[in-house]
């Protein structure tokens, strides 16, 4: 974890030859996902406040924890893409290693307020990784852009 180890949870990105590593952590797998979510949006957001006005549940299944990432920040992707739909909050339940149920708060995209950050494209098997310690949980993946 990047500096912050202390600090229980956050995200950060890493430069990775022609795409955007993300690196994301905390206490649980939920909140780890949860920051991930938040390190994706801030690859794809260059700026704006987004404000906590909706509500959306996200609930989303795979084989196993690593697929669980891609599939949840696919899921947030697709959302974007399809929908405009920016979080200003997750909060991220994992109930087995294959599942997770989510609510977000958040509103859809703003041209006046928001400013679009890089276009992510999809997100990436490649160096994928989920460690979980007694302490700590800690996601790292790449984004294509």
């Amino acid at each position: 974890m990047p500096g912050n180890q202390d600090r229980g949870r956050g995200h950060a990105t890493f430069d990775h030859t022609a795409d955007v590593g993300l690196e994301a952590w905390g206490a649980t797998t939920g909140e780890a996902l949860a920051e991930a979510g938040m390190g994706l949006q801030g690859i794809m957001l260059h700026a704006g406040s987004v404000r906590a006005g909706d509500l959306r549940t996200f609930r989303v299944s795979a084989d196993d924890a690593a697929a669980l990432v891609v599939a949840w920040l696919s899921e947030l992707l697709y959302a974007f893409e399809t929908d405009g739909w920016l979080s200003a909050s997750f909060e991220v339940a994992v109930n087995d290693p294959g599942r997770l149920v989510a609510t977000a708060r958040g509103e859809t995209f703003d041209e006046t307020r928001h400013v679009l950050g890089v276009g992510v494209k999809a997100v990436s098997y490649h160096d994928l990784e989920v460690h979980c310690d007694a302490d700590a949980v800690r996601v790292r993946v790449i984004v294509d852009v």
